[in-house]
């Protein structure tokens, strides 16, 4: 299943994807396939995102320091991820800090129409 991770209209609107299989976040752009700012505590490999089977997926830190967080759909509350945890389609993927960028994990039928976020290695940089 192809799976988009998009930014909200406040950080821009950025729809990144179509991705299959693992996604790899992080400020490498010759293994991440969403490239981040490194200035805002991004590590060259920050986080993973792998299909975990009928719209389900796991999250992870790729690194122990790599801090990460998890907004369930409908709910405000910011969960700290510390290893792989179970995500779903309509959850909000976060990485850095908790004001950091929040993807929101879509499927192709939940894509809104939105800016392209460049295929399958784009940049995120805050202002």
């Amino acid at each position: 299943m192809a799976i988009f991770l998009q930014l909200p209209p406040e950080m821009g609107g950025l729809r990144f994807g179509p991705f299959e299989g693992i996604v790899q976040l992080g400020s490498d752009a010759r293994r991440c396939q969403i490239v981040l700012d490194s200035s805002q505590g991004i590590y060259p490999m920050h986080a993973t995102l792998a299909p975990a089977g009928a719209g389900s997926f796991h999250f992870a830190p790729a690194d122990l320091n790599a801090r990460c967080f998890v907004i369930q759909q409908g709910s405000p509350q910011v969960w700290p991820v510390q290893g792989a945890v179970e995500v779903k389609l309509g959850d909000a993927l976060v990485v850095g800090t908790p004001a950091g960028p929040r993807f929101q994990l879509l499927d192709a039928a939940g894509a809104r129409p939105a800016k392209a976020g460049g295929g399958m290695v784009a940049s995120f940089q805050s202002a």
